[in-house]
């Protein structure tokens, strides 16, 4: 089986997992999208230029409307169109993030309303929240086009690969002092066409194509704490280039 891999020039793989890691150390919090299968988007309208978080986080954010504030709430992105003003210190969903306002669902001050307000008005407690959301985005392009071309790269998760590369055909399971370690094997077979002689019903010898499934390739994908840290193929040719870093998964309070 020839793997698939990205063209990048190849580096060892203590570099590439350290690379991979510290891209986004220290992010906090809600869990990250696993990837489990192919994203399902809302029948939510959308605008160029913002991140929407549905593709990118499995659980939905909430963030405070500042309590000494009464913010207007615009129908579009380019606040042509104001649909009224939130209700200060009401907790508000953030559907979408942009670096001039935020996609939020909340109550406005005559009721329930879905539109974009400036985020200057809400509480946050983490003031790195637009940036993360960015670098999350970034992540999930990477991976969407590894998984649309089933290729693999370090630092994606579990789920991230059986999307790209199928359900696996074995899997191993192992704990040492570094931690938890899965490892993944992909085999793909081919049909070899062989000739085999057989007797009709009259004794008379005939010879006929049987098709005999044969293995041609194995990807071992090795995880390490939920994470790629490694991709070996154990039989066919080397891979041609090097291996794909995809950032760890972002996480937010």
């Amino acid at each position: 089986m020839k793997a698939n891999y990205s063209p990048l020039p190849m580096l060892p793989l203590s570099i590439l997992a350290a690379c991979t890691f510290a891209m986004l150390a220290g992010v906090v919090a809600t869990a990250p999208k696993a990837g489990a299968g192919p994203t399902e988007k809302s029948a939510l309208s959308r605008e160029p230029g913002a991140i929407y978080l549905e593709d990118i986080l499995d659980k939905p954010v909430t963030l405070k409307v500042k309590a000494d504030s009464s913010p207007p709430v615009f129908s579009r992105l380019d606040a042509k169109l104001q649909l009224g003003r939130m209700v200060a210190g009401t907790e508000v969903t953030i559907d979408a993030v942009s670096e001039k306002a935020y996609r939020v669902r909340g109550k406005a001050t005559h009721g329930g309303v879905v539109g974009w307000m400036s985020p200057k008005y809400l509480e946050t407690k983490d003031p790195e929240f637009f940036e993360k959301m960015k670098k999350a985005h970034e992540r999930y392009l990477v991976v969407e086009e590894l998984i649309a071309a089933k290729e693999v790269g370090l630092g994606m998760t579990p789920a991230e690969v059986e999307r790209s590369l199928g359900k696996p055909t074995a899997s191993r399971t192992a704990v040492d002092k570094d931690g938890s370690h899965i490892s993944l094997e992909f085999t793909t077979y081919e049909k070899v066409p062989q000739t085999e002689t057989r007797r009709d019903g009259y004794g008379r010898l005939y010879n006929t194509t049987i098709y005999v499934k044969v293995p041609v390739g194995k990807l071992v994908v090795q995880f390490t704490e939920g994470a790629v840290t490694r991709i070996e193929e154990e039989i066919g040719p080397p891979p041609e280039g090097g291996v794909k870093i995809v950032p760890a998964p972002i996480v937010v309070y």
